[in-house]
């Protein structure tokens, strides 16, 4: 394998071990085994996608992926420095999980569940986080939230504010600050 597969298999893998870790470290007895049967069956499908697929950052991140994590359970997950651009996230439960410096560029993230997750230098840039709720997490503040995200309609801020109340309330601070 040339330093690009390399590359890709460690891109792919990342997120899935991640996934393996924090579903066994955190999941009761219950479930264990139908969870682990999926987790086999998404390892081969990516093992068997690395065979056919040679580019780096196919397979999660085309437009159609291979690979779609949309309303996936990955509550309490490590996934810091996970690289998953333009990765398809929507209806995923993220809560408290780890995302520090993690690469979520274009991600969707519509209607995710990131309550308490640490945002920690993680790139939201272009990200679709509409109807998200990020009442908790940490690591972002709101101002960077919205320079980066390419949507934040209906979200829940880290503040437990809606993003349109928000924008309200900043608007208004501004135009206090402007007339003192």
């Amino acid at each position: 394998m040339g330093g690009a597969d390399i590359y890709a298999a460690e891109w792919i893998q990342r997120p899935i071990a991640c996934y393996v870790t924090s579903k066994l470290a955190h999941s009761q007895a219950k479930g264990v085994a139908q969870s682990m049967l999926r987790t086999i069956a998404v390892v081969g499908l990516v093992i068997v996608a690395l065979g056919v697929v040679a580019v780096v950052g196919g397979l999660i991140s085309r437009q159609k992926p291979i690979l779609s994590l949309k309303d996936a359970d990955l509550a309490d997950a490590w996934l810091s420095e996970a690289i998953l651009p333009n990765a398809d996230l929507s209806e995923a439960t993220l809560r408290y999980a780890d995302l520090r410096d993690a690469n979520l560029r274009r991600t969707n993230l519509r209607g995710a569940d990131l309550r308490e997750a640490d945002l920690k230098g993680v790139d939201l840039s272009g990200a679709d986080l509409r109807e998200t709720n990020l009442s908790g997490a940490t690591g972002l503040t709101n101002e960077e939230l919205d320079q980066q995200a390419a949507s934040l309609e209906g979200v829940t801020m880290p503040n437990g504010q809606k993003y349109e109340e928000w924008l309200k309330d900043k608007k208004a601070q501004g135009k206090d600050e402007k007339n003192e």
